[in-house]
């Protein structure tokens, strides 16, 4: 059949066949067309240098037509970067050169691919897919007492999936609540939020809880890392909520602070951290699930110049390599990187000049995650005991004399002087129960921005419940043991002075006593652990 068209051909045109045949654009693997078109997406897209792919291009010495075309328009380009802002225009209105390269190069329209990290900087792992954004007629209003206030009125916005957006305006113009709402953190009270091709304000909460943890990084103001927690630990608590394995999140914890330049600085806590190394750290956390959209609120608010401009260069960088980025902020100089910058004033866009580009490429769908693992859950349980050891060990003191008590007073019922005091008994492991659900309430509200910074990053409702019960079931499991021995000691102590075994602890009730304290504490832990659990993430986070 090509034989016949290239015999066509000639004729009409009164070549040779072997001339018609030399016209003709040679074969090439999939390899090397894959490579042009990278390198042509590079171009159009203006994000990478042009010779972002020459290196794997000029491997194969048949391409170097398309190699001269690339060389030639990526210096056109820098030449046009010194050139006047009129210039510039009329060269960008100007597409012929590229509509050429499509033309010979990508035989079909094809959506733009994320751009792929450039050789040597590793971590092809380090964003998922761009996620396209979507608001419309979006308005938030909070009860305050008797007064209603709205943070954000009617606002409709589309942002493009690989896009940089500043969002700008002043304190209270409800740019905060904006990110929340984009990050699934907060639902609308009218109009619609989407995100990666789903509406936000209609997905049950584990499914928001899902995309907070596997779309979505975000990055606050005030850092919000867990203070009990060295650097490292911070980074891998994604990765713990997502239940992968301790060794591969570690390992990817350390290449992430190493991306952000804070590796010899893993073992630290943030409290021997500088403010610009926090909130690298808050950058590094922010990647951990691979998200395709980055939120980042006043990220250099807190920040003098310098670790400002590190932390801003970072975002860039994560715009380069394809992620949507979203930056609040109130200053215009640090706006003045972004693609596009949105104005808000009073809960409303005031300037929204050019239009987010729409995209019809479909979202991928997020492969399921085993969330947190029982070793894990127990972890976090004994990290919250050690924060405040002082009262840890007296309600485990409290509870344990409790726990002894109550042995006594079980081993007595086996003789005539102890018959019917199994009532002092249960009163006895009352007061053992007020002082855990005391213990654990106190816990809930000391660390409830820690809740909202779990809920932030993804942690469902079961998650949180589970890591307070823990806390609850280590708390009753110490005061058991310690309960049981203490129930020995003062058996001897009592039978010496009474002159008598009055008081027999077998083993059996040891046993039963240690049993009674587990149990006491999950069921005196499980409504504060709930109560933890239902906390809101935007109020929990702006706790004070």
């Amino acid at each position: 059949m090509a034989d016949v068209q290239e015999r066509e051909e000639a004729e009409l045109e009164g070549l040779s066949i072997d001339a018609v045949h030399r016209r003709r654009p040679p074969r090439r693997s999939r390899r090397q067309r894959s490579a042009i078109e990278r390198a042509a997406d590079a171009i159009v897209a203006l994000r990478t240098p042009a010779t972002a792919d020459l290196a794997l291009i000029q491997s194969a010495p048949e391409l170097e037509p398309e190699v001269a075309l690339v060389q030639e328009l990526a210096l056109a380009r820098d030449e046009a970067e010194v050139l006047e802002p009129a210039a510039v225009l009329e060269a960008e209105l100007q597409p012929v050169p590229i509509v050429e390269i499509l033309a010979e190069t990508v035989p079909v329209a094809v959506a733009a691919p994320e751009p792929a990290p450039a050789p040597g900087e590793g971590f092809k792992d380090l964003l998922g897919q761009a996620v396209g954004l979507r608001l419309d007629a979006v308005t938030r209003s909070y009860r305050m007492g008797q007064v209603t206030v709205q943070a954000v009125t009617d606002v409709s916005l589309e942002i493009a999936p690989g896009e940089f957006v500043a969002v700008v305006g002043p304190s209270g113009c409800g740019k905060s609540t904006l990110v929340g709402l984009l990050g699934g953190l907060d639902r609308p009270t009218s109009g619609h939020v989407y995100a990666a091709g789903a509406a936000l304000d209609q997905l049950p909460e584990p499914a928001l809880a899902d995309y907070r943890l596997q779309r979505v990084g975000t990055v606050f103001q005030t850092f919000n890392l867990v203070p009990t927690m060295t650097a490292e630990d911070n980074v891998a608590m994604p990765m713990a909520l997502a239940g992968m394995a301790p060794a591969e999140r570690r390992a990817r914890a350390r290449r992430l602070l190493k991306l952000v330049g804070l590796e010899g600085r893993a073992g630290f806590r943030p409290g021997r951290l500088s403010g610009g190394e926090q909130q690298r750290v808050a950058v590094a956390r922010a990647l951990a699930g691979r998200p395709g959209l980055v939120l980042a609120d006043e990220p250099t608010g807190n920040l003098d110049s310098t670790n400002g401009g590190q932390v801003l260069a970072l975002l860039r960088d994560l715009h380069r390599r394809g992620a949507t980025v979203v930056l609040v902020t109130h200053d215009p100089e640090v706006a003045a990187g972004a693609d596009r910058v949105v104005k808000m004033r009073d809960g409303r866009i005031v300037v929204n000049k050019t239009p987010g580009r729409r995209t019809a490429r479909a979202p991928l769908p997020l492969d399921p995650v085993t969330r947190l693992r029982t070793v894990d859950t127990l972890r976090l349980g004994l990290d919250a005991v050690g924060r405040r050891p002082l009262r840890t060990a007296l309600t485990a003191a409290g509870a344990a004399l409790g726990i002894a008590l109550t042995s006594l007073i079980l081993s007595l019922g086996a003789t005539n002087v102890g018959r019917g005091v199994g009532f002092l008994a249960a009163i006895t492991l009352a007061v053992c129960g007020f002082a855990i659900v005391n213990t654990m309430y106190m816990s809930v509200v000391d660390r409830t921005r820690e809740i909202g910074v779990l809920k932030a990053l993804g942690a469902r409702f079961r998650d949180v419940t589970l890591v307070f019960v823990a806390e609850a079931a280590v708390i009753g499991a110490a005061s058991g043991l310690l309960g049981a021995g203490a129930a020995g000691v003062l058996a001897g102590i009592g039978n010496r002075v009474a002159g008598e075994r009055l008081f027999v602890v077998s083993p059996r009730i040891a046993v039963v006593a240690l049993l009674l304290a587990i149990a006491l504490s999950l069921a005196s832990g499980l409504l504060p652990a709930v109560r933890a659990a239902r906390l809101d993430p935007m109020r929990a986070l702006r706790y004070e």
